[in-house]
């Protein structure tokens, strides 16, 4: 019966904790993977960080869109409805 020596068994027992939290570490670190969903709002000073704290704990990313004019925000049909197109 062939028995490996104690130094091996010790060496890949440390090597598979080490590969186990390294991985975990990883997991943790990365943040893309934990959201449900993501949104795009307009930024609205004093209004767009509590908007975004309510939907972080609800596991939604947000991303701020910082264009004001009422064309990137949607507000204004597009080129075919006003006759353009």
């Amino acid at each position: 019966m062939w028995l490996y020596p104690p130094w091996t068994i010790v060496g890949v027992k440390q090597h598979i904790v080490d590969k186990s939290l390294k991985d975990e570490a990883k997991k943790a670190k990365n943040t893309r993977g934990n959201h449900k969903g993501m949104v795009v709002v307009p930024y609205v000073k004093g209004l767009s960080e509590s908007f975004a704290r309510i939907l972080k704990s609800h596991g939604i990313a947000v991303r701020f869109q910082n264009s004001s004019s009422p064309n990137a925000m949607g507000l204004c049909g597009s080129s075919e409805e006003q006759g353009q197109g």
